[in-house]
């Protein structure tokens, strides 16, 4: 199968016309051999490069590419099928425009972008999204030079691959645990750390089973009118287990929206409740999944303008995951929205996953949401993040789950 894989990195230093020639030459000569064709384009120490082939070549190469030492922060754009090459003239075409780069191997040469996106090599592309990403690479729209380890201030913390450096937080004291039911919900806690405050912002409560099972589980036993009645009813202890762990932070709560719809009173209800247990309404968010946003838009609108008028604020768990999207925020604009760990993941080498988190957050900052990674689980994806302008981090980097306890950040720096 014939395939296109184009990518863009950054060089580890300035790169000269004549350096530019010998890497285009050596990479032209290797192309050639196992069929291969393309274009490099460098400007301002960046790269984009187009490859075509036979897929499992493509992907051997792009393994092999990212493995050398004269760039990095490699991210790939589009990997798909082609019916055709776009650049079959070419084992490796070079633009450098801004260095009026020349050479004897397919090299387009010229002095300017506009000279580059007329000229014959391209002339072809007029609707090709390929043409579209170069024109989007010309105007710097991949030109993130992103945070390498260590640049911006990291909280010790409970890692996926580090359990050592998770400093314990504060527990339940054992007259109180034994007071807990001994088949009831239990719940356990993940901070939501600002970085622009270097605070815990919130703590989500999660809801497990006595034994620690999941939340599926726990609501998998309830159906109907007894699953809302529940999911209500258990708010109740997360309060009550927070109250005694002592935070001054807010409490994240996630509720399915036909909970607060089945009983007239629910809101009021978990309002009361959240007094009894110290937290003023403004101190506790509802979650509610894109996916339950959208299964009744006027129960969720509904729902909304009650909660609003409590007090108490909105935010849209795992966006990304479900299929309301943008649909969903032109109509009901939380006050918190988390963005899915299923587009954070890998976000450092993932071009379109860049481009929707991008697009998000300037979509929240020009309508005053505020926007939460969640399920970040390396210094990577957070470096990219914080560089993008994501303040608020959720996820195993900063700290696991803490059943019935708060797990601490330490700051580091």
């Amino acid at each position: 199968m014939l395939s296109q894989l184009i990518y863009t990195s950054q060089a580890h230093e300035d790169l000269t016309p004549e350096a530019l020639q010998a890497i285009a030459s050596a990479a032209a000569r290797n192309n050639a051999r196992v069929d291969v064709s393309g274009l490099l384009i460098y400007d301002q120490g960046c790269f984009l490069q187009v490859m075509e082939g036979e897929d499992p070549v493509i992907l051997a190469l792009f393994q092999r590419l990212k493995k050398d030492t004269r760039h990095s922060n490699m991210v790939k754009l589009i990997h798909e099928p082609i019916a055709q090459r776009r650049f079959a003239k070419w084992s490796m075409g070079l633009a450098a425009p801004k260095l009026g780069v020349q050479s004897e191997v397919g090299i387009v040469g010229l002095s300017t972008w506009s000279e580059l996106l007329a000229s014959h090599a391209l002339q072809n592309l007029t609707e090709d999204r390929v043409r579209t990403v170069l024109d989007a690479f010309t105007q710097g729209r991949w030109h993130h030079h992103v945070m390498m380890p260590g640049a911006d201030s990291v909280p010790h913390s409970r890692s996926a691959k580090d359990p050592e450096l998770f400093i314990a937080g504060r527990h339940l004291s054992p007259e109180y645990r034994a007071l807990l039911p001994a088949s009831g919900p239990l719940f356990a806690y993940q901070p939501i750390v600002d970085f622009q405050t270097r605070r815990v912002s919130s703590y989500e409560a999660l809801l497990r089973g006595p034994a620690g099972e999941s939340p599926h589980s726990v609501l998998g036993a309830f159906s109907g009118e007894a699953l809302h009645r529940f999911d209500l009813m258990s708010k109740v202890s997360a309060l009550s287990i927070a109250q005694q762990l002592g935070t001054d932070a807010r409490l994240s709560l996630n509720l399915l929206p036909q909970s607060l719809l089945a009983d007239a009173n629910a809101v009021d209800f978990l309002v009361q409740a959240a007094a009894r247990h110290g937290f003023t309404p403004d101190r506790i968010v509802l979650e509610v999944t894109e996916e339950e946003a959208i299964t009744d838009p006027d129960m969720f609108a509904d729902a909304v303008k009650r909660v609003r008028s409590a007090g108490m604020r909105v935010a849209i768990d795992d966006f990304g995951a479900g299929f309301a999207g943008l649909s969903l925020l032109a109509d009901f604009q939380p006050d918190k929205l988390k963005i899915d760990r299923c587009i954070v993941q890998n976000v450092h080498e993932s071009g379109p996953r860049q481009a929707i988190v991008r697009a998000i957050v300037e979509f929240c900052y020009c309508l005053g949401i505020a926007v939460v990674a969640e399920g970040v689980e390396t210094v990577e994806e957070f470096n990219w993040l914080r560089h993008a302008g994501v303040n608020r981090i959720q996820g195993y980097l900063i700290a696991r789950p803490g059943l019935c306890a708060l797990p601490a950040v330490e700051w580091r720096g």
